[in-house]
């Protein structure tokens, strides 16, 4: 599957350096990481992510949900940022990942997961009962990467939501460093 979408970048690179230097009260005690001298400091990524459109039943009606699956990770999330979606590939030179996942395999980690978080929510009505795959489409997802050193010899990252400048999880994380390993090994 080829991407067909992708989601505007709303914070420039030099924008997002202010949400990279945000630390809690601990983190504020520790030393600060030291940036890597042969390695660019922020650098954005086009990260691959499936969107699955589910048909939805409950007491009110017919309905849809629309959720992502991170395509390396398999990390699920309710997909909320549909006014942001431009058609095309990014016309930009920041490197792009091809999928890991299959399709299918996203949409089955999707049915799951969608149907856990339904079953967590705390409601008193009527939860809605996940039923068909509408349609599933593959978009990029910008992703925005901070490369530090934390120990003598020893490299990490940081990574930010090029939409909205908000913390990725640490599922994410994992997907986007086992991307850079297999990219770097073939």
């Amino acid at each position: 599957m080829i991407p067909t979408q992708h989601l505007q970048v709303r914070i420039q690179q030099d924008e997002i350096r202010p949400h990279f230097k945000k630390r809690g009260l601990i983190r504020s005690l520790l030393p600060r990481p030291k940036p890597q001298a042969n390695l660019p400091r922020i650098e954005r990524i086009w990260f691959p992510y499936y969107l699955i459109d589910f048909q939805v039943t409950s007491s009110k009606g017919p309905g849809t949900m629309l959720c992502s699956v991170e395509a390396w990770s398999g990390s699920f999330a309710i997909f909320q940022l549909e006014d942001f979606l431009l058609d095309g590939i990014p016309n930009d030179d920041a490197p792009r990942f091809e999928p890991r996942i299959t399709e299918e395999a996203a949409q089955e980690s999707a049915r799951k997961d969608l149907l856990h978080t339904i079953m967590r929510q705390r409601s008193r009505g009527a939860k809605p009962i996940p039923e068909a795959i509408l349609s599933t489409g593959l978009i990029y997802y910008p992703l925005y990467i901070f490369y530090f050193q934390r120990k003598k010899n020893f490299i990490d990252i940081k990574l930010r939501d090029g939409v909205n400048g908000q913390g990725i999880g640490q599922r994410t994380k994992g997907g986007v460093l086992q991307a850079f390993l297999e990219q770097a090994q073939s």
